[in-house]
């Protein structure tokens, strides 16, 4: 079984298509683009992607690969974005190249390593949906950069991790994944569609394995914390942390965030809850400025996180910027590889859950070394992190200088429209 390395993406990273001898159309058409654009050479225009993926969506290597090859089908592999890619090429102009790129600079950068298909348009999109945006050094010059937002969550969220670790503190990661009847991962999106019969597994993961399993056929807010509270506290001998993404079934909030323009009735539930003594015919005003004096209204107040709190345990949100970050991931990754082949071995009603079970135990040795890699890689981000923190302003200083000689060259910000250039 092969392993996957540490971030992988929960969908194929690489998903290999087909064009078979069953639709000779196709692979024909294909083949005369090629013909067309073989002789092409790459990079002869600034700023401009090769016609031959303008033409085909596919990178000129592989054109190459269909132009040659007579065969009755032709395997495309068609890569998908992947945020750390992006992250580690920023983190790698910022240190090494002394450059805040531009989005068309941090494109060209990232030529192999993102989608053929993928125009300027699409990738300054897919960076401002992915906690990117853009800082304005001098008029006429964007640079990219990370949202502080996103660096400062990722941040304390490693930092808290590496002193837990510290403390010899056993950390629980908490997934769950839904297979079809054939065995085939499901999106959340299809999940929540119940489209057709399917089974759920939610797990807890250490550094020493898989700790706890739940089956379950519906997966809901109530089944979540039945799986907290009769598996997981149940397993937890001693003071823990664990580690909870933000799927919605998470974040089941106690109470609301309380604002200026909340009911009466939810300030005065806010303040209850964190024993602050109040008067119930005080103005809404003076409720909430004791709302703001008293209470951190900064964190939302989550069912289960209360839950863990209450027995000792502590809990930490896993950044979206890093959710693959875990060791949920190996095991998420081996079962979507390895299920539909292992289910062939199993038969009878419970078939799926045989096949996980069968697929869990037999990673399980692999995990110890898979777990290093994410703490290297954890390590590696930190130090990153730091070094930009300390030496981003001088960088900002040095890059006005150099757009004001070059008058700048990207402007751009995000919109709808997709270009070429």
């Amino acid at each position: 079984m092969a392993r996957p390395i540490a971030g992988t993406s929960r969908s194929n990273t690489q998903s290999c298509n087909y064009i078979p001898k069953t639709a000779p159309g196709d692979l024909r058409i294909l083949r005369r683009v090629a013909a067309k654009v073989s002789d092409e050479i790459k990079g002869t225009t600034r700023g401009r992607r090769p016609k031959a993926i303008d033409f085909t969506g596919l990178q000129p290597d592989i054109i190459d690969k269909i132009n040659q090859e007579n065969t009755d089908s032709i395997e495309i592999k068609v890569r998908e974005v992947e945020r750390s890619v992006i992250y580690h090429q920023l983190m790698d102009l910022y240190i090494n190249e002394k450059i805040i790129p531009t989005t068309f600079h941090l494109f060209i950068k990232l030529y192999g390593k993102i989608p053929a298909h993928m125009d300027l348009g699409e990738f300054r999109n897919y960076l401002y949906k992915n906690g990117f945006m853009w800082k304005q050094i001098l008029k006429g010059t964007c640079v990219v950069i990370e949202n502080p937002k996103v660096t400062y969550e990722r941040f304390t969220y490693l930092k808290k991790l590496e002193h837990f670790r510290k403390q010899g503190k056993t950390i629980y990661f908490i997934d769950e994944v839904a297979f079809d009847t054939k065995g085939e991962i499901f999106t959340a999106k299809q999940s929540a569609a119940k489209l057709e019969l399917q089974i759920r597994l939610m797990y807890a993961v250490t550094k020493t394995g898989v700790q706890v399993k739940q089956f379950e056929i519906e997966f809901t807010a109530e089944t979540f914390l039945k799986f907290i509270t009769e598996s997981l506290l149940n397993h937890l001998s001693e003071p823990s942390v664990v580690v909870l993404n933000n799927n919605k079934y998470h974040c089941q909030e106690i109470l609301a965030l309380p604002n200026e323009d909340s009911l009466k009735k939810e300030m005065c539930d806010w303040l209850e809850y964190f024993d602050v003594p109040y008067d119930p015919e005080m103005p809404k005003a003076l409720l909430f400025e004791l709302i703001q004096k008293y209470t951190d209204i900064s964190k939302k107040i989550y069912v289960v996180d209360s839950i863990l709190k209450k027995h000792g345990h502590e809990v930490l949100r896993l950044p979206d910027c890093i959710v693959k970050l875990t060791p949920t991931t190996y095991y998420f990754d081996m079962l979507r590889v390895n299920m539909p082949q292992v289910l062939k071995e199993f038969e009878g009603p419970h078939r799926i859950s045989m096949s996980i079970n069968h697929i869990m135990d037999t990673v399980n040795d692999h995990i110890g070394e898979y777990s290093q890699i994410i703490e290297a890689e954890e390590q590696d981000i930190l130090r990153k992190d730091i070094i930009v923190d300390s030496s981003f302003d001088q960088l900002e200083n040095l890059m006005k200088i150099s757009s004001a000689e070059n008058n700048g060259y990207d402007s751009e910000l995000p919109s709808d429209d997709s270009d070429s250039d």
